[in-house]
């Protein structure tokens, strides 16, 4: 399966359609997903907020379109990507944590008798 990292993007330009209480959040989780691929993010979102932020997370240009409000946003982005951990190795942490999860289960199931 390839992923937006395998093909070392500087910038990914991201289309969204938030739903006016949760547009803080889903804009935000956006910028997550680029600092962990590395790279930089522009994101037009319908009826929520439209942002520029770098591979590092810094939201250098933001707007606001809820409520059914016209904007128009821009800014500077830098086109450099980085390599990051999770680019690099993927979703280690998830399954680390999975298989500790189910040992200590396990341990304490033991430690029951």
């Amino acid at each position: 399966m390839s992923t937006y990292s395998d093909d070392k993007p500087g910038i990914l330009y991201v289309p969204a359609w938030d739903f006016v209480v949760d547009d803080w959040l889903h804009c935000r989780m956006a910028i997550l997903r680029s600092v962990e691929n590395g790279f930089s993010m522009v994101r037009a979102a319908r009826r929520g907020r439209l942002t520029i932020n770098d591979q590092f997370g810094r939201v250098t240009s933001e707007a606001n379109c809820s409520n059914d409000k016209q904007a128009s946003l821009l800014g500077d982005v830098s086109p450099h990507h980085i390599d990051t951990l999770y680019a690099r190795f993927g979703n280690w942490l998830g399954a680390v944590c999975l298989l500790a999860t189910i040992g200590f289960i396990v341990l304490a199931s033991l430690n029951r008798d």
